[in-house]
């Protein structure tokens, strides 16, 4: 298993009841991190790109990208957010929202059914780290995969309307919320609103926060990971050559 940190490695180690834990960095990250590496997109990956970045164009859009983690309560994300609002809050703020729901998620059908001006619909399959770039935030809830985005640079709103129920039904956290999510939070529409146009009036809000959490995660920070992860996979296969 491959892990980012010394912190993280017991958490690995346990969730996947292995000792074969390597600390180095993920090469998926490396595209934020130098101007060395670039994506390789699928035909659908670039047109979804193209789509975002004419829309960003033509309305002069900032870009808000949505990845909640997967779990049953989340069907409740429109009993929280009312739709026309929603719309509304988008258009008048001059903003996109970019959804990227996990393959599994009940909310892909309804989601898929309200894409239009200001909402663009990622595919369930698609990878979701290709679009890091053109996002001007990241909303998320419960997903490690702020983790990662905590390497970009860019603020985290964290989205818990059903914090409550997911944690008495769905699974047990590996690290306390309130500690752990160098951000503003909120549980209401109302509060998401604000909470959202709060982070992309002041993008350096949390930074020292967010920074702080970025080196607990990531033992080697922003380097790029490709490299090294390439000598130590070898090192590895020497040693067991050696045996």
């Amino acid at each position: 298993m491959l892990a980012t940190s010394e912190f993280i490695r017991p958490v690995f180690a346990s969730a996947f009841r292995t000792e074969n834990v390597l600390v180095s960095g993920y090469p998926r990250n490396d595209s934020m991190l130098s101007g060395e590496v670039e994506n390789v997109y699928t035909d659908g990956e670039q047109a979804l790109l193209d789509e975002i970045r004419r829309k960003v164009e033509a309305g002069g859009l900032r870009v808000v990208y949505y990845m909640p983690t997967f779990r049953g309560s989340e069907v409740k994300f429109f009993d929280a957010v009312e739709l026309g609002r929603l719309n509304h809050f988008l258009e008048e703020n001059r903003l996109l929202l970019c959804v990227k729901l996990h393959p599994k998620s009940k909310l892909c059908s309804k989601f898929e059914e309200i894409g239009g001006k200001n909402i663009v619909v990622i595919g369930a399959d698609t990878d979701p780290y290709v679009f890091i770039e053109d996002s001007d935030m990241l909303v998320t809830d419960y997903s490690s995969i702020y983790f990662d985005y905590l390497l970009s640079g860019k603020p985290i709103v964290f989205f818990d309307y059903d914090l409550e129920e997911y944690l008495r039904d769905a699974r047990e956290m590996y690290f306390d919320y309130d500690e752990y999510t160098p951000g503003r939070k909120a549980e209401t529409q109302e509060g998401l609103e604000a909470a959202v146009l709060a982070a992309l009036a002041d993008p350096q809000a949390y930074r020292k926060e967010r920074e702080r959490m970025a080196e607990k995660m990531f033992r080697n920070g922003k380097v790029p990971a490709c490299s090294r992860l390439t000598r130590e996979v070898k090192k590895i296969l020497q040693k067991r050559g050696e045996r």
